[in-house]
């Protein structure tokens, strides 16, 4: 991957302002379509991958953190997807011409929120949990936009739209109108303490801090 480094340049790259579409654009939509682009596009990722890492980036928009809570967190059956990604992304963010572009378009800062491994494995393995993000109108027309704008990205040369699947369960089709990960019980505390510097970039991620100093 350290020849994508080297190699990789915005010039090669799509240009950000043609980039539109995406329903409420942020800096982690922007990064995930060129992210896949570059890494289809060098054969690390494949076209399915790409499509579920995009469904994936959808759900985040809608999941607050505190919802996150997968149910089986011992199998890792993303690695090699995750590593790419990563590794890829990781060369991006280190473009200094292109984070100048990024800062251009005065975007929601939520690359903090970029990735979320556990609910990618998840959605690679549960049809039943694809299904339910599919049946949810918000995140498939943010998930419609990005795979948009990743076709795009692509020059029209990658379509490979996730299809709802029939299920059989009652108990899942009943459920497809609900968009839901792992509920919690109630309110969880994540960061115990609170100052104003933080709030514009935990918004993007659903989090507020209380109000114990």
């Amino acid at each position: 991957m350290t020849a994508v480094c080297v190699n990789e340049s915005t010039t090669r790259t799509p240009s950000l302002k043609d980039l539109r579409g995406i329903v409420e654009p942020s800096e982690r939509d922007v990064i995930s379509i060129l992210v896949l682009h570059i890494a289809m596009r060098n054969g690390v990722i494949l076209a399915e991958e790409a499509s579920t890492f995009l469904l994936h980036t959808a759900a985040l928009q809608y999941f607050p953190l505190a919802n996150r809570r997968p149910l089986i967190t011992t199998q890792n059956t993303v690695m090699k997807l995750t590593s790419a990604f990563t590794r890829t992304a990781a060369c991006l963010l280190r473009d200094h011409e292109l984070l100048e572009q990024l800062n251009l378009l005065s975007l929601p800062i939520n690359l903090a929120d970029l990735l979320d491994g556990f609910l990618l494995a998840s959605l690679t393995r549960d049809v039943s949990l694809r299904n339910r993000l599919l049946a949810n109108p918000a995140v498939e027309k943010k998930y419609d936009s990005l795979l948009g704008a990743l076709v795009q990205a692509s020059g029209g040369s990658f379509e490979r739209k996730l299809a709802m699947e029939i299920t059989t369960d009652f108990q899942d089709s009943k459920d497809l109108s609900r968009c839901c990960y792992s509920t919690p019980g109630k309110d969880r505390t994540i960061l115990p303490f609170r100052n104003a510097i933080f709030d514009r970039h935990l918004a993007p991620v659903h989090l507020r801090l209380n109000g114990v100093s």
